[in-house]
């Protein structure tokens, strides 16, 4: 999953027939090869959101550059990349990382149906479904396509909320459980994957969108003690916080790693 703790990168990676195709492509082609595979955009189907300004931020290279070394993996068929959405699929990877098949009862299963989820519109989807179905036993695509049941939650949360300001008044059903504010009065719902990634687009602010939610659900949509009430504030503290790292990085001539508290 992305944000995940390890991926699995075999040392075949370098010497197989692939390795040696990407080795023919040029370096560049084999560091982005690699990065596809263990960046923390990254989850366990291959097929996950990967904001280009991210890709040249974290390996240091111009868009030009980026984008050359993206068509030269897809000349070898490693993997695609869809430049107007920003999503990236690795056709293998779900095989390396997940295994060659899925019985019905593999816990695993139930993760890579909901990754299927959050992915079913991306451009990449109808292919992933038709080299994965079978060996991972997936539902039919009607029923990937079908909104998803609210996981069982000790919140109590009824649906989605309609804001009064146009930042809040966004579709907000995401089959995830509302966050009760301390008054109980009102609501909170956690925002999806593709509502944190167009935002991080719109400002181009280089957040990864699976890190924030990830260190958010970790944390029960807290801040600090507090039930968050506004996810899009977070997202610019996040920003405020990565601008002045980075300041800071420049500053004193070494790298600065970036600390979230809240």
């Amino acid at each position: 999953m992305a944000g995940r703790e390890y991926s699995i990168f075999r040392h075949t990676f370098w010497t197989g027939d692939t390795g040696r195709a990407l080795r023919a492509q040029g370096r560049d082609a084999q560091i982005i090869a690699a990065y596809l595979f263990t960046c923390k955009s990254a989850n366990m189907i291959g097929l996950y959101y990967l904001p280009l300004p991210l890709l040249c931020h974290e390996l240091g290279m111009t868009r030009e550059g980026a984008l050359k070394g993206l068509r030269r993996v897809n000349e070898v068929q490693f993997a695609a990349y869809d430049e107007a959405s920003e999503v990236v699929f690795v056709p293998e990877m779900a095989f390396q990382q997940v295994g060659q098949e899925l019985k019905p009862k593999d816990n695993r299963r139930s993760h890579v149906v909901k990754l299927c989820r959050e992915m079913r519109k991306c451009k990449f989807f109808q292919a992933f479904m038709e080299k994965y179905r079978v060996p991972f036993d997936l539902p039919d695509l009607e029923q990937i396509e079908a909104p998803c049941k609210p996981l069982a939650s000790p919140f109590e949360g009824s649906g989605p909320r309609r804001g009064k300001d146009q930042d809040q008044d966004q579709d907000l059903s995401m089959g995830e459980r509302e966050i009760p504010s301390r008054n109980g009065k009102k609501k909170f719902t956690p925002p999806t994957l593709e509502e944190v990634h167009a935002y991080c687009t719109e400002r181009g602010n280089g957040i990864d969108p699976q890190a924030f939610i990830d260190h958010y659900t970790a944390k029960g949509w807290l801040v600090g003690k507090t039930p968050m009430k506004d996810w899009r504030a977070a997202v610019r503290t996040w920003e405020t916080r990565r601008r002045e790292a980075q300041s800071a990085s420049t500053n004193s001539g070494q790298q600065s790693r970036i600390e979230f508290d809240n």
